[in-house]
């Protein structure tokens, strides 16, 4: 049946669809069932849930434990705390993150790797009544864990330059590569660190690997999340059980290094990927891994770890000019005044501002190349790869060979 713009069928007539919209309201059935006993309430809600429609695991696990946890002197507990833990995680203002899906990644790093539709289930079976109130409070102490992954800021660790990294890897990873499963880990790590159980060399060392993984994994070679699940849960499970610093460090390297190292692309895998990263002025998604990776190799570069504040993409060859321009290959981190200097002159024209600037990978690329066209874009890409692979991820030289 033909449809206009609007999306209705040309036969059917407005009024006859507010009819029909009408009609559908007028036979809907509302029935409000009240009491004044909470524990009536909360055993209705779970009995109708069983009959009908089944709701979401966490509004369902939510009135299991407002059903068991009567006590309401001093305080009403179980709403005190859960509501605690709403507060915590809804004051992020992520759109992309909300109760339920805190929950499960907190289900998965403390208890068992289990999919949505069974989180419920498992609940009922693993955690005792008489396991409530300490259930609750590990949910408020996670949610805090978690807020400093999902909104990373450098006032969660007192501004302290120690934690500069810290705060960039978790940016990287919610932002830049938008990995979602990866702070099943985070937590683990984040709680055995808070706990004294891990030293600062081997904590930091997971992170950056995890974010390094990542970008290999997820961003250049679009590996399926779902060979990750039972990994992660695994080691963060593993590593909250841990009671000492060489216990973890063992955990860390057999139960995630190891494990994951299968997953790890050869360089010719990574090489074939990455040689295909491009920046457009234009706002697409693949321009964040590839800004990222340009960022990454300016570090490198500058022997620093932190990203410049003031660096921006540089096409060398304009974009504006015809060939492979956006690629990889043609690309360099600015700083943005010079960037903005050099604007889209030629090469020749504009070496005069890429002279200017304090970028160690800037100025190495003038001396070795006094003249630059789109004939040598492919080679650089080539060589870039293989630099990243080497230098920034090191897979030739420790993961690989575990």
């Amino acid at each position: 049946m033909a449809q206009n713009c609007e999306g209705f069928r040309d036969d059917v007539s407005q009024v006859d669809i507010l009819k029909g919209i009408r009609d559908q309201i007028l036979n809907c059935i509302f029935v409000s069932i009240s009491t004044d006993d909470k524990k009536q309430a909360y055993r209705i809600f779970e009995i109708l849930n069983a009959k009908g429609k089944r709701l979401a695991a966490i509004d369902l696990i939510k009135n299991r434990l407002f059903e068991k946890l009567t006590a309401t002197e001093p305080a009403d507990y179980a709403k005190y705390k859960w509501d605690e833990m709403k507060h915590i995680i809804n004051e992020c203002d992520v759109s992309s993150v909300g109760i339920g899906t805190y929950y499960r990644h907190f289900w998965n790093s403390c208890y068992k790797q289990t999919g949505a539709s069974q989180l419920y289930d498992r609940f009922l079976s693993m955690v005792k009544k008489s396991e409530y109130e300490a259930f609750l409070e590990s949910l408020v102490q996670n949610a805090k864990l978690y807020v400093q992954i999902i909104k990373p800021a450098r006032e969660h660790y007192g501004n302290r330059k120690e934690y500069f990294w810290l705060v960039q890897s978790f940016k990287v990873l919610t932002e830049f590569l938008g990995v979602a499963q990866v702070r099943i880990v985070l937590m683990a790590l984040l709680s055995v660190k808070d706990r004294g159980l891990v030293t600062m060399k081997d904590f930091k060392e997971a992170i950056l690997f995890l974010e390094n993984f990542h970008f290999a994994y997820t961003a250049i070679m679009s590996g399926k999340a779902n060979k990750l699940d039972a990994i992660y849960s695994r080691f963060a499970i593993s590593l909250r059980k841990t009671n000492s610093k060489n216990q973890s460090k063992e955990l860390i390297k057999t139960k995630l290094y190891e494990s994951l190292a299968p997953l790890i692309p050869s360089v010719e895998q990574f090489t074939d990927k990455f040689i295909n990263l491009c920046f457009t002025k234009e706002s697409i998604f693949s321009n964040t891994k590839c800004k990222y990776a340009l960022m990454k190799l300016n570090c490198y570069f500058q022997m620093k770890e932190i990203f410049e504040d003031d660096a921006s993409v540089e096409h060398i060859v304009p974009e504006s000019a015809e060939g492979d321009v956006t690629n990889i290959g043609n690309l360099i981190m600015l700083e943005g005044r010079l960037n903005d200097e050099a604007g889209k002159a030629p090469y020749n024209s504009k070496k005069d501002s890429y002279k200017k600037s304090a970028y160690a990978w800037v100025n190495q690329f003038v001396k070795q190349h006094p003249a630059w066209n789109i004939d040598g874009i492919h080679d650089r890409a080539k060589r870039l790869a293989s630099l990243y692979y080497r230098e920034i991820l090191h897979y030739d030289k420790v993961y690989i060979k575990l």
